[in-house]
């Protein structure tokens, strides 16, 4: 069922991501601004949760917590 580019169910909600894909189809991308405005865009479609992973984190414990700090005081506490 799953190989590259193919973990499409056939009851699942019909996703785009296969090697063509650019990230901004698929995720919430960008500073704290654009992603305040991509969730509020998902939220008019009636969604109200959405799962989050974090792709390229600094290396650095000092860093990714910076980097999480930083989405935390730009994204979460702006959210409505």
């Amino acid at each position: 069922m799953y190989s590259t580019w193919n973990m499409q169910e056939d009851t699942m909600l019909k996703i785009n991501i296969d090697s063509d894909s650019k990230v901004e189809d698929w995720a919430v991308t960008g500073n704290g601004d654009d992603c305040l405005e991509q969730f509020a865009a998902i939220a008019e479609h009636g969604i109200d949760y959405v799962g989050m992973t974090f792709y390229n984190l600094p290396k650095t414990l000092e860093a990714r917590k910076e980097y999480l700090q930083s989405f935390a005081e730009n994204v979460i506490r702006r959210s409505p």
